[in-house]
């Protein structure tokens, strides 16, 4: 416990690189038209903006592009996504824009996430 391993290190890396592009991504939303809902909704029942389905493709191609994560679960997507790790095998899982219904109102929002071991977590598919 405590210790973080070389696929750890890259994978908090790539997570600081998505929330780096998203910070900027929320920042300059409303001059790129980018503000308003997307006109769907995600599994929690929740309207998706715009921002949290452009904010879920960055979170997800940082880390599939890592290739230390085996299963990424994402609040946007239904089901779990399975990706090919080269090693690592870590199961990653994320909001990406937790309080996104406050952007219009220029309320702080942030990103939540959680890297779990295989074994760690049961995933259901």
């Amino acid at each position: 416990a405590g210790r973080i391993d070389g696929d750890m290190a890259i994978l908090l890396n790539s997570i600081a690189m998505a929330c780096k592009k998203i910070s900027n991504l929320v920042a300059t939303a409303p001059l790129r038209g980018l503000v308003g809902l997307a006109g769907s909704s995600n599994e929690s029942g929740d309207e998706q903006k715009k921002l949290d389905v452009i904010a879920n493709d960055i979170f997800c191609e940082c880390i599939r592009d890592t290739a230390r994560s085996s299963v990424v679960v994402t609040e946007e997507e239904d089901v779990p996504i399975g990706v090919d790790a080269l090693s690592g095998n870590y199961i990653v899982c994320f909001d990406p824009i937790d309080g996104s219904s406050n952007i219009d109102a220029a309320i702080a929002t942030g990103s939540i996430f959680g890297i779990y071991s295989p074994g760690e977590c049961v995933v259901d598919a």
